[in-house]
């Protein structure tokens, strides 16, 4: 024999069939970083588009099955906590410690899972009690000290809502209202 292990040899062979596909379907080596510009790329657009007409919404499941307060919080909250940069990586993101932690999707995309696992982060953020305006999600990164809840990160950050009219708080506090009326019928 070459004198190399059978491990090796599948490595090898695993390499070498590798790097014949890429050859076959005009595939390079591909260094990392972002695959598309941005959301305005057309190879972005022709991705999302194949991956929105797979039948059940691809591997990530299919966005009819979400729950009327999961799509609520996907259409009005979700959206709103990435602009604020609640989701940005060592404040609320997948870097952090700090608590509620996000999945902050991708190009502001989120599938499926990363909505539900978002959804449940903040839900432990309302307050179903009947005064959702006291909801912590609403009101802690709030730039009014008058009514804001400190935040370790500050209040002082330019991309969150002043005051709770705002339209960040506005969507928080309908769908603890939302929330409230699913659980116990009161509105």
């Amino acid at each position: 024999g070459s004198g190399e292990s059978a491990v090796e040899l599948d490595r090898r062979k695993i390499r070498d069939r590798i790097a014949e596909l890429r050859r076959e379907l005009g595939g390079l080596p591909h260094g990392g970083g972002a695959a598309f510009y941005d959301r305005s790329d057309p190879a972005f657009a022709a991705t999302r588009a194949w991956i929105a007409a797979e039948r059940g919404g691809g591997e990530d499941g299919d966005p009819g099955a979400l729950t009327e307060g999961e799509r609520y919080f996907e259409r009005e909250v979700q959206p709103r906590l990435a602009l604020s940069q609640c989701m940005f990586g060592p404040c609320h993101g997948d870097r952090s410690g700090i608590s509620p932690r996000f999945d902050s999707g991708a190009l502001g995309v989120f599938g499926v899972a990363a909505t539900r696992s978002n959804y449940r982060e903040a839900l432990a953020h309302l307050s179903l009690g009947g005064q959702p305006e006291l909801s912590r999600l609403a009101r802690k990164p709030l730039r009014d000290l008058s009514i804001a809840l400190p935040h370790r990160g500050g209040n002082g950050i330019h991309a969150f809502p002043v005051t709770l009219d705002d339209p960040l708080p506005r969507a928080v506090i309908g769908w603890a209202r939302l929330e409230r009326r699913l659980r116990t019928g009161e509105g």
